[in-house]
């Protein structure tokens, strides 16, 4: 090489280390495999540690998992086996990983992924952020200051006919969304042990997101409809439609769209609520799948909604799909904002419904994705 070669190769080196050096530190290695650590190997844990040994974007680098039974059982997934740890501070401090996937109880997840997220790890995590509005608010805080991605690995909250439901509105089938009524398992409220399971996919239904957030929650009491499973004379388990009194949390987005979340009471054998949609041209009524659209058809007509679940629905794996999207996210360097925002909408809520059911509270005004 001439001397000139060399000067020019020499140059050619420093830019590429400059645009290196002002790249966020996660994202340099976007064109290598993602390397991932899990903490927790239950029946949850199990099912995304196998669909990440076999993403081929992905390398299982460290797992912890401190009861030996369960330890075997996740190896026998990994085709090279992961550095083992068995608590879990020793796996956040791992050099080697890039993310931190946690799969252990709700109680955990809040002090896990804001420790894993001040190592400068990204989060993979389940549907509970943390339990208090101040832990959600930290989350916020060290995914942002950090740079890191919070994600939420969330199937459970997307069945397949919300998903159909959630493509017609991504088409503009009903227009502008204006409020949207769902069934929830459970609230966390006094009584109940987990999270808002079954409204998340409301939250793109309704552009909830960093510029229009959750402003206003309300608590009340109101008597609805709902199918309950109830046993026969002969102790056949049949579903029935009652009448009950049930929690109901009402929120308010920044752009005056309303979620109505339908609790089922803890004591009840509340089986379905009923999905309802209202738009500027259209509604959706999920107990008898019907839709009317204004703009097509005469006012208070009502279409059958099977035609319609049939060409939207897609019936692929939803673990899967949910997974793969999170890791083709992190590999594009997507902004961490709208991904955090996202993640925490929902959990925020039943903290703060918690906190405001504990304290007598009937509505409670929310700081714009701050600390009430």
């Amino acid at each position: 090489m001439s001397q000139y070669q060399r000067r020019a190769f020499l140059r050619q080196m420093s830019m590429l280390a400059a645009t290196f050096s002002i790249l966020p530190a996660g994202m340099v290695r976007a064109a290598s495999k993602l390397r991932i650590g899990v903490i927790g190997s239950g029946a949850w844990g199990l099912q995304y540690l196998s669909l990440a040994a076999q993403h081929p974007d992905v390398s299982v680098r460290a797992l912890c998992e401190p009861d030996a039974d369960r330890r075997r059982q996740a190896l026998s997934l990994c085709a090279l086996p992961p550095d083992i740890y068995t608590h879990w501070q020793q796996l956040i401090a791992c050099p080697h990983i890039d993310a931190v996937l946690i799969a252990t109880p709700w109680q955990w997840h809040g002090v896990m992924a804001l420790a894993a997220l001040k190592a400068g790890k990204h989060v993979l995590c389940g549907t509970v952020a943390a339990t208090t509005p101040e832990g959600h608010g930290a989350l916020l805080r060290a995914s942002l200051e950090s740079g890191r991605q919070y994600i939420t690995l969330n199937e459970t909250d997307f069945h397949a006919d919300q998903l159909a439901v959630g493509a017609m509105v991504k088409e503009g089938l009903f227009g502008e969304i204006h409020e949207v009524r769902t069934g929830v398992h459970c609230a966390q409220l006094p009584g109940d042990v987990y999270a808002l399971q079954g409204a998340s996919s409301v939250l793109s239904m309704l552009g909830v997101n960093a510029e229009n957030p959750f402003t206003r929650l309300s608590l009340r009491r109101e008597k609805m409809e709902c199918l309950v499973n109830r046993k026969d004379r002969r102790g056949v388990d049949q579903l029935v439609l009652a009448r009950q009194e049930l929690p109901v949390m009402e929120v308010l987005t920044a752009k005056q769209q309303t979620l109505v979340l339908q609790m089922p009471h803890p004591r009840k054998s509340v089986v379905a609520i009923g999905f309802q949609l209202k738009g500027s041209e259209g509604r959706w009524l999920e107990g008898p799948r019907v839709l009317q659209r204004t703009a097509a058809l005469p006012q208070h007509h009502w279409e059958p909604g099977r035609p319609y679940l049939e060409q939207y629905r897609n019936d692929g794996n939803v673990a899967e799909t949910v997974f793969g999207h999170a890791i083709a996210a992190l590999q594009a360097g997507r902004g961490t904002a709208p991904m955090v925002y996202d993640a925490i909408a929902l959990s925020r809520l039943q903290a703060v419904a918690r906190r405001a059911a504990r304290q007598g509270q009937d509505a409670v005004e929310l700081q714009a994705w701050g600390i009430v």
